[in-house]
């Protein structure tokens, strides 16, 4: 019972670090474009060293609640995920549909499957 409790705990505090992970990165990837475009390149650095420093944090709790080993190659990948987030939940609000096995289902304001009135009611 004590391992599912720490399971669990262990899970919420992960959701929590994602959340304000994914704050600092976009903050941080932000504050980089914008000193680009300034030509400030010492706080273009220090701000591109948040995302590198989020990015490694959250490559080391994978690894640290079980995960595989990420290589170099893939090491850009918790960054584009935590990027990509925000541009996922617009997606999601915009277009609310589900392709599935070929077939897209549209989705109301609940999220719910959207089932189109027939044509024609029956009578009782």
């Amino acid at each position: 019972m004590a391992d599912i409790l720490a399971l669990g705990f262990a899970n919420l505090v992960v959701q929590a670090a994602g959340v304000a992970a994914r704050r600092r990165v976009l903050a941080g990837f932000l504050m980089t474009v914008l000193a680009l475009s300034y030509g400030q390149y010492v706080a273009a650095i220090t701000a591109a060293a948040t995302v590198v420093a989020v990015s490694a944090s959250i490559v080391r709790l994978h690894r640290a609640l079980g995960g595989a080993a990420i290589g170099w190659r893939h090491a850009w990948v918790p960054a584009a995920v935590l990027l990509a987030g925000p541009l996922l939940l617009l997606s999601a609000i915009l277009r609310p549909a589900v392709t599935w096995r070929g077939r897209t289902y549209q989705l109301d304001a609940r999220s719910k499957l959207h089932r189109p009135e027939p044509a024609h009611a029956h009578r009782p």
